[in-house]
């Protein structure tokens, strides 16, 4: 019956639930349960996944140094890169606010 509600994406059961959970802890602002949750499961690559998901909560917050901590325990280096650039470039911005508007201008990179 567990895989009947993961089968279409091929995840097992047990790691959507506890990604659920993770994104249900970040909406209601319980941040550190979030990670406890997070730091708990087992798989390598369900681990990082809950971990980007609680980076992105972070970095959309303003919470930088908070989401830098929380990249760094992605086991993937392609999404710890992926969301240390989107600090720095967060963090550019607010120093250099017209940087923004220069970058969007060259589609260097893209800019929220």
């Amino acid at each position: 019956m567990d895989e009947v509600f993961a089968i279409k994406n091929e995840i097992p059961f047990h790691a959507a639930i506890d990604r659920e959970i993770v994104e249900g802890l970040l909406k209601g602002g319980r941040i550190d349960d979030a990670l406890t949750v997070a730091q708990s499961i087992k798989d390598k690559y369900d681990r990082s996944e809950a971990f980007a998901e609680v980076t992105e909560f972070l970095l959309h917050s303003g919470s930088y140094k908070q989401a830098r901590l929380a990249a760094d325990s992605c086991s993937s280096p392609v999404l710890r890169m992926l969301y240390y650039l989107e600090i720095f470039n967060e963090l550019s911005f607010q120093r250099n606010p017209g940087l923004r508007e220069r970058i969007k201008n060259y589609r260097l990179i893209n800019v929220r």
